[in-house]
């Protein structure tokens, strides 16, 4: 087998493993056209009402992919709005199936997007994000309830509709019999910390977040959120005219907290480092393709090249755009590399070394 791993690290100064990424580009490209792909109602499709929406789809796309304030005060960026077009891949219009809305689709470059926020100086919260898991309890006219994945009340549809376009993956709990006899509503309205933490964990997602909303009597709707990040909680309350209003701009909210966590600032050309990434538990030619493509598409990584293999052990030299220790956080957001603690592969610093272990 060690064989077979050592024929494809040589085949990559030789074909660049094209045949190993192929599959995994068809899969990822979907997962990076969510971040730069908008849909804006438009009125007609004329020319300057298009340019508009390109504003304000690329204004989207931006904060998706930054943090706020570091938007609101760079120059650079806000001179780039009137040139949203130049952001622009494709676009498309069509009707809405429920309205007849006219909506324009809009693809706009990752290569441009990222240009500019290298150029700007702005920092970059790439592809990898940790799953957000969304407790939501409800008080409508038609009663109290909480909101689970296969919910097929109205209400419930549309926040699964508004999951699907977040800028972070979002799951909703099943609500079956578990998580009711684990969760309340006074739970969730309360923002008691314990019994959403055991509840949560089944889940197994990075971050959780809880929403009691209600509708009031002239048809807005107030909200309380609780936001459990690794390090601290956040509160807040907030109002909308709408349902969808208050958990899109919630769940928007809760993107640029975790952004100020993860996102970083690519640093200059010149002092762009590499460093070797040691990795064990690497058994076959899959699995070297499965570690390549994954580390290729990590934020912070501008290229990876093989080093050597020998026993299991695959070493990569990996050029970062970040600090080691970013790049390592980013690591930790998923569970393709994981440090063992209790192994001699505990991922840890040793000079310009990482060491992770395959998980399988």
């Amino acid at each position: 087998m060690d064989k077979v791993v050592q024929r494809a690290v040589r085949a990559f100064h030789c074909i660049g493993l094209a045949w190993l990424f192929s599959c995994a580009m068809l899969v990822n490209a979907a997962e990076l056209a969510s971040l730069h792909r908008v849909s804006i109602e438009v009125a007609n499709q004329s020319d300057s009402e298009r340019i508009e929406a390109f504003k304000k789809g690329f204004q989207q796309v931006m904060h998706r992919v930054s943090i706020a304030d570091a938007l609101n005060s760079s120059t650079e960026y806000q001179q780039s709005i009137d040139k949203a077009e130049q952001f622009v891949s494709e676009y498309g219009y069509r009707r809405d199936d429920m309205t007849a809305q006219l909506v324009l689709d809009v693809l706009y470059s990752r290569e441009a997007v990222k240009r500019l926020i290298a150029q700007a100086r702005l920092p970059y919260w790439g592809e990898d994000r940790p799953e957000l898991l969304l407790w939501i309890a409800v008080e409508d006219q038609s009663g109290r309830y909480l909101v689970g994945s296969s919910d097929e009340r109205p209400l419930a549809q549309s926040v699964q509709s508004i999951t699907r376009e977040a800028p972070l993956p979002v799951k909703l709990p099943v609500m079956d019999d578990i998580d009711q006899s684990m969760v309340t509503m006074v739970d969730i309205w309360g923002r008691f910390q314990a019994p959403i933490q055991q509840a949560s964990v089944r889940y197994q997602s990075p971050v959780t977040a809880t929403v009691g909303a209600a509708q009031l009597a002239n048809g807005s709707w107030t909200s309380r959120w609780l936001l459990m990040l690794p390090q601290k909680n956040e509160r807040w309350e907030a109002t909308g005219s709408s349902y969808e209003q208050v958990v899109r701009e919630g769940i928007a909210k809760i993107s640029q907290a975790i952004a100020q966590l993860y996102a970083f600032t690519p640093k200059a050309a010149e002092s762009n480092s590499d460093l070797i990434v040691r990795i064990v538990n690497v058994q076959s030619a899959q699995d070297y393709a499965r570690v390549t493509r994954y580390l290729r598409d990590v934020s912070g990584v501008r290229q990876v090249f093989p080093h050597s293999y020998e026993q299991g052990e695959l070493r990569l030299n990996v050029a970062l755009l970040v600090d080691a220790s970013d790049f390592a956080q980013t690591l930790a957001l998923q569970n393709t590399l994981s440090a063992v603690p209790a192994s001699p592969y505990a991922s840890s610093a040793n000079g310009n070394e990482l060491i992770f272990e395959l998980t399988k």
